[in-house]
């Protein structure tokens, strides 16, 4: 889809209420440590906190920022990547990973 000429290039984004359902075990005990990795455009990245020892998080936590464009036109091609991975105690393994054009996040 083309954004329409007349949106604004400036959005408040707001990411909450990030969850998971039946991840794959990465650990001995049958569980893993899931966080997420996330990266929205390159403009915003970061990571959750590690809930422990569960195949189905619920993460609280907030993310809040103005994100803004002079490239309203390119919200289709830009990502919002999510990436699930397991703490471990020397390092990480991925779990899986989802993403969403921006386009569709700014228009709903």
């Amino acid at each position: 889809p083309t954004p329409p000429a007349a949106m604004a290039g400036r959005f408040q984004v707001r990411i909450f209420n990030m969850a998971c359902d039946d991840l794959e075990a990465k650990d001995s005990n049958g569980l893993s440590d899931p966080y997420i990795k996330y990266n929205f455009d390159n403009f915003k990245t970061g990571k959750t906190e590690v809930i422990e020892k569960n195949l189905n998080p619920r993460w609280s936590e907030e993310l809040k920022f103005e994100y803004e464009t002079r490239f309203v036109d390119k919200l289709p091609r830009k990502q919002l990547l999510l990436e699930v991975f397991d703490k471990d105690r020397f390092g990480k393994e991925f779990i899986g990973s989802a993403s969403i054009d921006l386009y569709t996040i700014a228009t709903g």
